[in-house]
């Protein structure tokens, strides 16, 4: 299988390479990056006795300057693919780094173009069949835009419509194969420190009390999804632990 992924650099992107350097059903892995993924240094975190059964090469580094734009020679790249895992987003602590403008842009500007240019790519090319797009999004965040959060406002709102633009789009495409998962995991466990876990981790949980999931868990929950096709629209933290331990939900 080749699957696409954005958000290389973070901390979720670098376990789904990891994982899928493991993972002898993927045979290529397109990391969409502004700069070129360090591959062996994510490889030499794998266990020597795990070591000697992985392939570096099937990871790919594609670099995109602007993930809005699509040239031709990414788009081909993209064209035979048959999954994606999106997991490129500012969490609300980054977002308070930048103009609101910009976080809208990186948040959802990015994911919609990336969307569209990976369903032009598979039409262009005349590409058939099933295509799954696992898109990250975070515990608590809703989809009822009526629902007015207590926190973060208009952070959780725009995280949560553009759920929607995910699940619309593939509503919209359904004729080309396409479907998508939101997958909602909670504070990724496992990292140095809780200043550490908050600066890192991809994703922010909002009321993530009992909702922890550590980022190997995470990574091949949605990794199964895509390879194995799509078990549920909507994966809640307790869905992921499960699915990333073995076990059926």
């Amino acid at each position: 299988m080749k699957l696409i992924l954005s958000g290389s650099t973070g901390l979720i992107g670098r376990e789904v390479i990891r994982q899928a350097l493991l993972n002898p059903r993927i045979t290529t892995l397109i990391a969409l990056t502004r700069r070129p993924i360090d591959v062996a240094a994510i490889a030499d975190t794998i266990s020597s006795a795990e070591r000697g059964g992985i392939d570096p090469a099937k990871v790919k580094s594609v670099v995109l300057q602007d993930f809005e734009k699509y040239p031709d020679d990414v788009k081909k790249e993209l064209a035979d693919a048959d999954g994606c895992i999106w997991s490129l987003a500012l969490t609300p602590l980054r977002s308070k780094q930048h103009p609101w403008e910009e976080v809208i842009r990186i948040c959802k500007g990015y994911c919609t173009a990336g969307m569209k240019a990976i369903l032009d790519a598979r039409r262009a090319a005349g590409k058939t069949g099933e295509f799954r797009f696992v898109y990250v999004s975070g515990h608590g965040i809703s989809r009822d835009m009526t629902q007015k959060p207590w926190i973060l406002v208009d952070y959780q709102l725009m995280r949560g419509g553009m759920e929607n633009t995910v699940l619309d789009f593939a509503a919209e495409h359904k004729e080309s194969g396409w479907k998508a998962c939101i997958a909602k995991p909670g504070l990724i466990s496992g990292l140095p420190g809780v200043f550490g876990m908050f600066r890192n981790a991809a994703i922010t949980a909002v009321g993530w009390v009992g909702n922890t999931i550590s980022a190997e868990q995470c990574a091949r929950a949605m990794i199964k999804q895509c390879v194995d096709g799509i078990d549920k629209e909507t994966l809640v933290n307790w869905d992921m632990v499960k699915l990333g331990r073995g076990d059926k939900i």
